[in-house]
């Protein structure tokens, strides 16, 4: 996906890290700096990673049938555009993303 950042900021479509509750719908452009991991929850996997944007950070967590992540070791960071809901989990606020997309910005 290509993303022209005025418009986009304009659109109001991004949803701040900072202003997230529980129950709270998340969207928006997204930076994630490092490779994600892969944890096990009720049986079944997802891949771990954090977003940020400049207001702050979050813990995501996406199962790993709904993406396929190419691992490498060269991974220096990805934006993404991401679709979810902010939840509590273990006394952390948390986001459950149901889509992903890798973006390109254009400044």
């Amino acid at each position: 996906m290509i993303v022209h950042f005025d418009a986009y900021a304009l659109s109001g479509r991004h949803h701040h890290i900072a202003t997230l509750k529980p129950g709270v719908p998340l969207r928006g452009l997204y930076l994630i700096t490092s490779p994600p991991s892969i944890q096990c929850k009720n049986n079944e996997e997802f891949y771990s990673f954090t977003i940020s944007d400049l207001t702050g950070q979050i813990p995501c967590l996406i199962p790993t049938y709904r993406v396929h992540w190419q691992p490498s070791p060269k991974f220096v960071s990805q934006r993404v555009a991401i679709e979810g809901s902010a939840v509590m989990i273990k006394e952390t606020l948390t986001c459950m993303v149901t889509d992903l997309e890798p973006v390109k910005i254009i400044w």
